[in-house]
């Protein structure tokens, strides 16, 4: 019995070792969104561009008021894919056209997805998720591979001594 309970902890160490990491983070700490907030309506502030050679004295001020697009991907590339896209769709807002690098999805629904929350899953809570998907799959795994191996067991026995009784029969015993 002592062997059957080492491999259900075997079994169980290993489906706990899978249950932590198939976990996925399902939002961003709160202090991530503020930053990528800040970066993003410092993206849209005006910046001053040199005026070219060619256009001084024509023009004295010239300001770019939208960033690239390449600009508001790296922004939002620490986010997960769900604060991404609500974080690219308040970018859109400020857009009057599609871009052919912007997402056409988002595009499409960048009203809604930019008055969406933000999902906030704090460090804590996320190792803490992490944790109890851990403990889940060890617990389920320790008492399936318990109860399949005694099962297993039980029925080679039973099996065995069904044989025996045929056997005895057989010889006349």
């Amino acid at each position: 019995m002592k062997r059957y309970f080492i491999i259900s902890l075997v079994v169980a160490l290993i489906a706990g070792l899978l249950g932590v990491l198939q976990v996925q983070r399902s939002g961003d700490p709160s202090a991530l969104i503020k930053e990528a907030e800040g970066k993003l309506s410092k993206a849209f502030a005006p910046k001053p561009i040199p005026v070219p050679e060619n256009l001084r004295g024509k023009f004295t001020n010239i300001s770019q008021i939208a960033p690239t697009w390449s600009e508001i991907k790296e922004t939002t590339e620490a986010l997960t894919w769900q604060n991404q896209q609500i974080a690219e769709a308040k970018a859109m807002m400020h857009y009057d056209s599609y871009f052919d690098k912007m997402d056409s999805y988002v595009w499409q629904d960048r009203e809604s997805l930019s008055n969406k929350p933000w999902l906030v899953e704090e460090t804590s809570q996320f190792y803490l998720r992490k944790f109890y998907s851990g403990l889940t799959y060890a617990a389920i795994a320790f008492v399936a591979t318990l109860f399949f191996i005694v099962l297993l067991s039980w029925s080679w026995t039973f099996l065995l001594a069904r044989i025996r009784e045929i056997s005895d029969a057989i010889r006349g015993k």
